[in-house]
């Protein structure tokens, strides 16, 4: 932040808006106070408006992209977390983180054989659309460990090819791809996470007259099954939102991407 040039000044402030954000996020997870569910749209506009003066070009299809698969990643574990704690029903948490795992490795393997079959933007807007619509599956509690599962599988499917992407842009320095990359999935996650915080949090107020009834059953152990209706809520706005935004990435026109 000391050295005289712009660039580097900007580029220092956004990383500090960015470790603002994740601090907010993580502290509301501790402590469910709604002082820092206040602080999150702060420190998110800070951390976008930072980033847009030192972009000399616009985001690229796979960066967009990259941010999607950052947030949907997150969504999956984190959700979880924050429901199944916070409904006494920690057990079961093992059971999703393992068929999340489950789905990763069967990425890999599946990789090979379905990407020698479709072009590169075919594969991938497929991969977005199909785990956009399979996530609607962690509405229905029975099928919450499967879907898990498969969206796990679709995400990492296409991810894997957003990083290939990644690693040919000419853009970018060749040492600095995979920091880059980095970056936007990182961001992703963090919109996420700030997304599910104010969500879980309206919707906390609203069933249960309470902002942070629902938090401080992951934070503090506070568990109850009152923050079953709360999470079903919440859950149900999160899937919207990440499906509707993971259709319009994937349908976004290449020659918008810069």
């Amino acid at each position: 932040m000391i050295v005289n040039d712009q660039g580097s000044r900007e580029s220092a402030l956004f990383a500090v808006s960015v470790l603002a954000l994740t601090l907010c996020v993580r502290l509301f997870r501790q402590t469910a106070s709604i002082w820092f569910v206040a602080l999150l749209p702060i420190a998110l506009v800070l951390m976008l408006v930072l980033d847009a003066p030192h972009r000399n070009s616009p985001y690229r299809i796979h960066s967009w992209h990259t941010l999607w698969y950052g947030a949907m990643t997150n969504f999956l574990y984190v959700f979880s977390l924050f429901t199944l704690t916070s409904v006494g029903d920690s057990d079961r948490l093992g059971i999703v983180y393992v068929a999340i795992g489950t789905g990763a490795a069967a990425a890999t393997l599946a990789i090979p054989l379905i990407a020698s079959v479709f072009s590169p933007r075919q594969y991938e807007v497929g991969c977005i659309v199909g785990a956009a619509i399979v996530s609607c599956g962690l509405l229905v509690p029975q099928l919450y460990v499967a879907t898990a599962g498969l969206t796990s599988m679709l995400v990492t499917m296409g991810n894997a090819e957003s990083f290939a992407t990644f690693l040919d842009d000419e853009r970018i320095v060749p040492e600095e791809r995979r920091l880059v990359r980095s970056k936007f999935y990182g961001i992703g996650s963090i919109i996420e996470q700030t997304q599910m915080m104010v969500t879980v949090f309206v919707c906390s107020m609203l069933i249960r007259g309470d902002c942070s009834a629902a938090m401080a059953g992951y934070a503090v152990r506070d568990v109850s099954t009152l923050n079953l209706p709360v999470y079903h809520w919440a859950l149900a706005i999160c899937v919207a939102l990440n499906a509707l935004t993971g259709i319009c990435v994937a349908h976004r026109p290449r020659e918008a991407s810069g």
